[in-house]
């Protein structure tokens, strides 16, 4: 009874191999150096947008914008949905598909919060950044597209409700007054990429900055070095 068991298994086996192979996905045939080097492209303009991000994030002031890493993260997103694309059609690839939207998913999210957060900024200083050239070119194309219209919008929403009801002197959506300044003078958190070396922080006097050295500073000091890329903010 034990062989005839034993027997059953193995024919058992022997019948469900193939169905189990035929259910196997079938996916793009990719050598290993294309996969690593693939992967460590993503990885690297990925991880490049990300401290952007975060240096937008942590700066008082808009930053210039990161055309070419962009660029590079939308060609990896392309390339990541061509791969989606061909998994679709082969036959049980449900798993793969789902690794590869997650990181999709992933990238997109990065990109996303890097845009939105410069898009806030835009909102908060959009009056400094369309008055002063030096700030204007920082800016996209469809971000300077996006300001101006926002300036329109706010304009034609404040001579509705109260503009048009004061004295012309105090009218002008381009008072001082009505300007909110970045303020450069706050105080960030930042981390040393490089070894730096010696550097002036006003009043608080100087400071030796070496790789992997945490500080908190003033950012009106430190900015030059924040966009240089020898210093992240955190």
């Amino acid at each position: 009874a034990f062989d005839m068991d034993l027997s059953a298994d193995a024919k058992m086996s022997e019948a469900s191999g193939p169905a189990d192979m035929d259910d196997m996905p079938v996916l793009p045939s990719l050598s290993d150096d294309e996969i690593d080097e693939s992967q460590a492209r993503e990885d690297s303009c990925v991880e490049l947008l990300k401290t952007h991000w975060i240096n937008e994030r942590g700066a008082p002031e808009i930053l210039d914008y990161e055309a070419k890493v962009v660029a590079d993260v939308k060609e990896e997103l392309d390339a990541q949905q061509e791969l989606i694309d061909k998994c679709s059609d082969s036959k049980g690839a449900a798993l793969m598909l789902r690794i590869y939207q997650m990181e999709v998913d992933r990238i997109n999210f990065v990109l996303k919060a890097y845009l939105r957060t410069r898009l806030r900024k835009i909102e908060k200083h959009v009056l400094q950044i369309l008055s002063q050239p030096e700030l204007l070119p920082r800016l996209s194309k469809h971000e300077q597209s996006f300001a101006e219209k926002y300036v329109d919008l706010i304009e034609k929403n404040f001579n509705l409700a109260f503009l048009k009801h004061i004295p012309e002197e105090y009218s002008s959506m381009g008072k001082e007054e009505m300007v909110v300044a970045a303020k450069l003078d706050r105080y960030v958190y930042a981390r040393g990429v490089k070894d730096v070396g010696t550097v002036s922080l006003g009043e608080s006097g100087d400071l030796y900055i070496n790789k992997g050295d945490i500080l908190v500073a003033n950012y009106r000091h430190i900015k030059d070095l924040v966009k240089s890329g020898v210093i992240q903010l955190i």
